[in-house]
């Protein structure tokens, strides 16, 4: 009974490491991409996202500034692409540290005020301070919204950082964890196949990369089509990410199998 008893325990104890093996990739995984601030910097410095939000805030605010009468001419150097990219910047690492993002707006209230003061004065116009203040808070407000990366960010928000935090804990953790398994399973029953715990989780991997390519991600739209361009961007360099592993797992594989044919 004990002699069959051996065996089990130690099957359940690979299956273990190989379900703690295959957790700890995919976390590492979102550690150092989606739940990475400065990863996700980096990812919109690749993909021109600064400039486009920039050309967009430009064209929307001059779309508004000419329906409300005025001439688009207002919006010169009232701000330039460092300043898109620094506000969007400080948007990301508030959205990552679970904090209420604050924007700085007053450079650009003060810009705006000025130039449309010396145009109306350029121009001659009476314009009641009611319009005038209408119109200054409507172009503050539409930076802002082209500015923030989604429109419920607050809740998604706490979620990323609670989910970043609960990483930085079960990342070490889960590396403990295996490396006292697989001595345990290794020392005590002598198990020789410990290849069978890269190969499950290289089997584990390929599952969920084909269950995501399932889901068409090339079609996810998500509040624009310049943030869903970077979501699909971040997804599928997870995918590559988790390839990497595969291969890695494989090699380890090999490298067992081959080391435990040579000690038989």
């Amino acid at each position: 009974m004990r002699y069959m008893a051996k065996p089990i325990i130690s099957n359940i104890l690979l299956f273990i490491e190989a379900l703690l093996l295959f957790l700890l990739t995919i976390l590492f995984s979102l550690k150092i991409t989606i739940l990475n601030k400065n990863y996700i910097i980096k990812t919109l410095e690749k993909t021109n996202y600064y400039e486009y939000v920039y050309d967009e805030a430009k064209n929307t605010m001059s779309y508004i500034t000419k329906k409300t009468g005025f001439s688009s001419k207002i919006l010169e150097n009232t701000f330039d692409l460092e300043n898109v990219k620094n506000d969007i910047n400080l948007f990301v690492k508030s959205f990552y540290k679970g904090e209420k993002v604050v924007l700085n707006v007053e450079h650009l209230k003060e810009n705006i005020n000025n130039n449309l003061e010396r145009y109306i004065e350029e121009k001659g116009l009476e314009v009641e301070e009611e319009k005038i203040t209408n119109y200054t808070n409507k172009m503050v407000l539409t930076y802002k919204n082209e500015i923030r990366l989604l429109n419920n960010f607050t809740d998604i928000s706490n979620t990323i950082n609670k989910l970043n935090k609960i990483s930085t804990i079960l990342i070490p953790l889960f590396i403990l964890d295996l490396i006292v398994l697989i001595i345990i399973n290794k020392k005590i029953f002598n198990k020789k196949e410990h290849n069978v715990l890269f190969y499950t989780s290289v089997i584990s991997l390929i599952g969920t990369n084909i269950f995501i390519n399932t889901l068409n991600i090339n079609n996810l739209f998500i509040y624009n089509n310049k943030i869903s361009e970077l979501i699909i961007r971040i997804i599928k360099n997870i995918q590559i990410k988790n390839f990497i592993f595969i291969i890695l797992y494989i090699i380890l594989g090999l490298l067992l199998t081959k080391r435990t044919k040579e000690t038989e």
